[in-house]
């Protein structure tokens, strides 16, 4: 018998615990080589395609280079693991460590090249659907005709050939670390009682809720700052749950009578402190994938679906422009308007002064050192437009901070009295307000509000040349300016001197952003999936033999087939599920950080996410089990 005929025998008689990784296999080379497509065809030189995309592409391939590279290699040592009888009774047979490896690589190149064959013609099937999808997203008015690359072929047999091969041979220096008399000794030694520590038990639940308590104290200020104590405090939470509260809280239940020797609990309470346990990495490493997986897809769901609303608080206004360019007067923005169908509603033409502070009071007061000065009128009518709070009267000599802007959440503060000085003038300045009173820009960003006569006589001393007009425009369906947006585009081209902005304009540039990140997150999301999964599963088939010896000893016991099944699947289901839904506690956190910029955390898009995938899971789940245990039972 040749070595390939040796390693098509050990296929199949390892069917089982091949096919979760030739699935993901097969999906992973498929998912690369939709991408390369994409990179390869000729339309993204076409400026029709945003950046961003295209940069988001190259990131994408790195993941799932990357994945590809630690998927295979974790999914190899695991059957390592699993084989290690296997191997001793091959050295034991005379078999050189040359030899095993020879074995080994063949098993490893016949289903790499399989998976790959399979994934290529997937992936030319579906490439065209994969096209339109991409063309949805980013809202293509033309969907991206079909193309297929030989070179895309060639890279990615090449690349994955390459990948399955040096991963196969350095299967080799695993099994040369692995004496024969340990893979004996390893199926007859008895597993230590797993032990906790109390004071750790209690930094579980410090570090845990700790990290859930800063999260309700982040802002978009705060955001940065407190983001890595966040989640280090979750990450340590999480880690010593698994190796130490939960032994506890399994002995805790096993203490307690009433529960405990309530039907079959003794005895999956008692299995149950060796699986979590033993599994304490592999479960961490599940939650912490799917708290990713589930947070950028439900964030990215949330800003892509929400955008809509996103764009109205960050800008009020359909349309702003400072100053008028030639040939873009007022008169005529309004002419366009009507021209390109839209009905104007309101529309306001303010004149603010802009100024320079000294750098002293600039530091002083946290403002820039260039800021405008508005009149108390004209500023209401930005104030009373989206407010339903009032805003304190001015006095003359009085000044009010208004800071504009996205960042800021709407406050007012009533400040101890103090001056500041502008104008060669002494103003009293006991008041300041924030929020997004504006499209936000330079000259709009901070503003000094001052009474209507103090502002008249602010107009008779200052230069002219310092006045600035600003023009607002609101139309009653703003979702429809985008072609008057690209033909004010084109006419402000050629002027430089101006600054255009609008709630269209925003939409747009978080459909840009946010567009390929939820794309891209829904792929690398179902990748991360498989991979949590799929550690899984190899996780159990390691733990085969001992579970039939349980399976036979519960026998032994009294206890009928289908019960000792029961109790088996539990372990699985708990093993499933555990990780699952403390991830979702954990992206849950991570959707409230994330979401400061609305006014509240947006859940429906989350929970959308975290059913959809709890469906997946749920089916790989089934798959799992009805496998798992057949190969016990039989």
């Amino acid at each position: 018998m040749t070595f390939q005929q040796l390693a098509f025998k050990n296929i199949r008689f390892h069917h089982r615990q091949y096919l979760a990784y030739f699935l993901s296999c097969t999906f992973t080379v498929w998912l690369f080589y939709q991408y390369l497509l994409l990179l390869l065809h000729p339309i993204l030189r076409d400026e029709t395609i945003p950046k961003q995309f295209v940069a988001f592409l190259y990131l994408i391939q790195g993941v799932i280079v990357l994945f590809s590279i630690l998927f295979i290699g974790y999914s190899q040592s695991a059957f390592l693991k699993n084989r290690k009888k296997e191997i001793g009774l091959w050295q034991v047979m005379g078999m050189s460590i040359k030899q095993v490896t020879r074995i080994l690589f063949w098993e490893n190149m016949v289903f790499g090249c399989v998976a790959i064959l399979i994934a290529l013609l997937m992936g030319t099937v579906t490439s065209k659907l994969f096209f339109l999808g991409v063309s949805a997203v980013l809202e293509l008015e033309k969907p991206i005709p079909f193309h297929f690359s030989i070179e895309a072929v060639i890279i990615t047999i090449l690349g994955y050939l390459i990948l399955f091969s040096l991963l196969s041979y350095w299967a080799r220096y695993t099994v040369k670390k692995v004496a024969i008399v340990d893979l004996f000794r390893e199926a007859v030694q008895p597993k230590k009682t797993p032990r906790f520590s109390l004071w750790l038990v209690w930094v579980t639940l410090l570090t845990w809720i700790g990290g859930y308590i800063l999260t309700f104290q982040v802002n978009i200020e705060t955001v940065t700052l407190l983001m890595f104590p966040i989640t280090a405090m979750v990450l340590l939470g999480t880690y010593l749950a698994y190796t130490q509260a939960s032994v506890y809280l399994l002995q805790r239940l096993k203490d307690n009578k009433r529960i405990s020797y309530l039907g079959k609990n003794l005895i999956l309470f008692a299995q149950l402190r060796f699986r979590l346990k033993d599994n304490a990495r592999i479960l961490f490493l599940v939650t912490i994938l799917t708290s990713i997986v589930l947070s950028s897809v439900g964030i990215s769901l949330t800003y892509y679906l929400k955008a809509n609303q996103l764009a109205e608080e960050q800008a009020p206004y359909s349309l702003s422009l400072i100053n008028e360019p030639k040939g873009l007067t007022s008169d005529k923005v309004k002419q366009e308007i009507k021209r390109y169908g839209l009905k104007l509603k309101k529309e306001y033409h303010i004149p603010v002064f802009q100024i320079v502070l000294a750098e002293s009071i600039a530091q002083e007061k946290k403002l820039p050192s260039q800021v405008s000065v508005i009149s108390e009128n004209d500023f209401l009518k930005f104030w009373n437009e989206n407010r339903n709070k009032k805003l304190p009267k001015l006095k003359d000599g009085e000044v009010l901070i208004a800071r504009n802007g996205g960042i800021h959440p709407l406050q007012q503060f009533n400040l101890p009295s103090k001056s500041l000085a502008f104008l060669e003038k002494k103003w009293t300045n006991n008041k300041e307000v924030m929020g997004v009173f504006f499209n936000e820009n330079d000259t709009m960003r901070t503003l000094l509000v001052v009474t209507n006569h103090d502002f008249a006589q602010i107009k008779n001393h200052i230069d002219p040349k310092l006045r600035v007009m600003v023009h607002a425009y609101q139309f009653d369906d703003w979702q429809k300016s985008r072609t008057f947006f690209i033909y004010l585009h084109t006419v402000l081209q050629k002027n430089s001197i101006t600054w255009l902005n609008g709630t269209n304009e925003v939409y747009h540039f978080i459909k840009q952003i946010f567009a390929p990140i939820m794309f891209v997150s829904l792929f690398i999301g179902f990748l991360f999936f498989l991979a949590a999964g799929s550690m899984l599963y190899f996780r159990l088939f390691t733990e085969q033999s001992y579970d039939r010896s349980q399976v036979v000893v519960l026998q032994k016991i009294g206890m009928d087939q289908s019960d000792a099944q029961s109790t088996i699947t539990w372990q699985i289901c708990i093993l499933f599920f555990v990780p699952f839904f403390i991830g979702v506690c954990h992206a849950s956190v991570a959707i409230k950080v994330f979401s400061v910029l609305f006014k509240e955390p947006v859940w429906s898009p989350f929970i959308y996410a975290c059913i959809g995938y709890f469906v997946i899971y749920g089916l790989y789940y089934i798959w799992t089990k009805r496998i798992y245990v057949r190969s016990i039972i039989k």
